[in-house]
């Protein structure tokens, strides 16, 4: 008789667990407890009557697994219920309802080109290769300017892609006319930068996203933030390629000559200036999350 119902119990423990997996609503906790009550019976048939039935036994490593599944569905259940607790609602992710599909892929667009890291953003602008470019370009004008050919220098000689280069208005060495701004520059100034294609790629797409009707405008308030960041970060490189150039010619002849004095020192004060470019692009980004949001 105690055999039957230790199996009975087993057994209906065991399909109870079962249905619960397949996905009946029927709590599965109750299967576990029909399974720890089995264990027991057999515990206690096996001690106070010393059988030689397989039975307690086996309703012995039933209460085990019972005790062993129980506690995994708990811990389980509980991380769950915690993750649920964590995980924003709906109508906190939820995306207003009059951002077109067109609108919302440029906004994804903008936040994939802006949203990175602040040596990733450098490197999107080409900041270290212009730099070094510039002070190789310079190199080849101190170079001419001592053999007397410095007329023969253009700067549309050395820049790539669309021929652009950038123009630092230095204070003095620019005049407005009417034919318009005429550069006062001597053969110690710099007041150009020779670009290269990768940066004029980044400056394009900047542009589109500030220029773009799909973009609302106070998410292109930010991002002229953001772009004027990286103008001023440029204009600054001109300012320290200009200042070296009035200190000595070998701080650009001999800014590669790994050891000595004149080694890095025109890459280590200009970036000592260097603006970080991360917090201008986290507003952008956090701008856009903002916009997307109902509530």
């Amino acid at each position: 008789m105690l055999d039957t119902l230790i199996s009975s119990t087993a057994i209906l423990g065991l399909a109870e667990i079962a249905m619960n997996i397949v996905g009946n609503q029927v709590p599965v906790w109750i299967g576990w407890v029909l399974l720890a009550i089995a264990g027991v019976l057999g515990a206690f048939k096996l001690i106070r009557y010393r059988g030689k039935s397989l039975i307690p036994a086996i309703g012995i490593i039933m209460s085990t697994v019972a005790l062993i599944g129980f506690t995994v569905w708990y811990i389980r259940d509980t991380q769950s219920a915690k993750t649920a607790e964590k995980a924003p609602s709906p109508a906190a992710t939820s995306i207003r309802p009059e951002v077109s599909q067109a609108q919302f892929t440029k906004l994804t667009e903008l936040s994939r080109f802006i949203g990175k890291d602040e040596n990733e953003l450098r490197q999107e602008f080409d900041f270290m290769t212009i730099l070094q470019k510039n002070i190789a370009v310079n190199s080849i004008r101190i170079r001419l300017r001592s053999e007397g050919k410095l007329k023969d220098f253009k700067w549309n000689n050395y820049t790539e892609g669309d021929g652009s280069w950038i123009f630092a208005a230095m204070p003095g060495k620019y005049r407005v006319t009417p034919s318009g701004v005429q550069v006062d520059d001597g053969p110690q100034d710099v007041c150009y930068l020779v670009t290269t294609a990768k940066y004029q790629s980044a400056q394009r797409n900047i542009g589109n996203f500030i220029n773009s009707p799909l973009i609302p405008e106070s998410i292109k308030t930010v991002a002229k933030d953001y772009k004027q960041t990286v103008d001023k970060n440029f204009e600054q490189m001109a300012y320290t390629l200009d200042k070296f150039m009035k200190q000595g010619d070998d701080f650009f002849l001999k800014s590669q000559d790994y050891g000595g004095q004149y080694y890095g020192v025109i890459q280590s004060d200009y970036f000592s200036h260097f603006v970080q470019l991360k917090l201008k692009a986290d507003a952008v980004v956090q701008e856009i999350a903002k916009y997307l949001r109902t509530n």
